[in-house]
């Protein structure tokens, strides 16, 4: 029985499934992965996502800190759902609309037949190939904190999430170092922003040690100037890391 989660976690995966495909065993042992070296009239308007496909195999295993079969799997099977997907549009353009849903789908029902992986790791592949393409919609200048903040919440994990930065990176097969470097970077400011974002939301919801009524009563304050200033000190890094007494002392050696 062909064993998918053995054959990644051994030496050079990649060239081990380019051996198989150039044999013929891989379109018996595993069709939907064969079927990604699409080969028709249209073929040569699009790149060859089976081969691309091991490419981005190898390239995630460049980002492993140890082997990961949850990566490599997803590296793998990012684009399964391109053929079923695969529209030659008018203009000869080859398109492949919502290929990650539908991948992902397709990736779920494969592993269970595959066997060899937990129920856990499944779920896992599926949201990473689920996500895959989420980087590319992004833009400093129109994403919000709130967009931001939504592409983070709906990754499960922090695992996750640095797993799927590496398939965004490991996505990329071009050879020009400047568009390479250039997308780099565009996923590099997405990871920052994440981070930002999330620094952010925890200071937020923190609470200083005195409240605005606190301030108030304690050094007979109405709301105004001074009181402002009181509050944004409270609210800042070091405000907030003040106890009561502290908050008030310091306050004080302020007023």
């Amino acid at each position: 029985m062909f064993e998918l989660r053995k054959l990644l976690m051994g030496d050079a995966p990649a060239s081990v499934l380019k051996a198989m495909h150039a044999s013929g065993e891989l379109s018996a042992v595993f069709p939907e992965l064969a079927a990604l070296d699409i080969k028709d009239k249209d073929s040569h308007r699009h790149k060859n996502n089976f081969f691309h496909s091991l490419i981005v195999l190898e390239q995630a295993m460049d980002f492993e800190e140890k082997p990961d079969i949850v990566l490599r799997t997803a590296a793998l099977l990012h684009d399964i759902g391109k053929p079923a997907t695969r529209v030659i549009e008018a203009s000869g353009e080859a398109t492949f609309q919502r290929h990650e849903m539908v991948g992902a789908r397709m990736a779920k029902k494969i592993l269970k037949a595959h066997g060899g992986y937990s129920s856990e790791e499944i779920a896992e592949i599926y949201e990473l190939i689920a996500n895959h393409m989420r980087s590319y919609g992004f833009s400093e200048d129109l994403w919000t904190d709130s967009a931001v903040r939504r592409f983070a919440s709906d990754i499960s994990t922090e695992q996750q999430l640095l797993r799927l930065f590496s398939i965004f990176k490991a996505d990329l097969s071009t050879k020009h170092a400047s568009k390479r470097a250039k997308i780099y970077t565009k996923i590099d400011k997405l990871a920052g922003r994440v981070a930002v974002v999330r620094e952010n939301d925890k200071l937020r919801a923190r609470r200083p040690a005195l409240n605005g009524h606190d301030v108030m009563e304690l050094f007979g304050l109405t709301a105004g100037p001074e009181l402002g200033k009181m509050m944004k000190f409270l609210n800042t890094e070091e405000g907030l890391a003040l106890s009561r007494d502290e908050a008030i002392a310091e306050l004080k050696k302020r007023s």
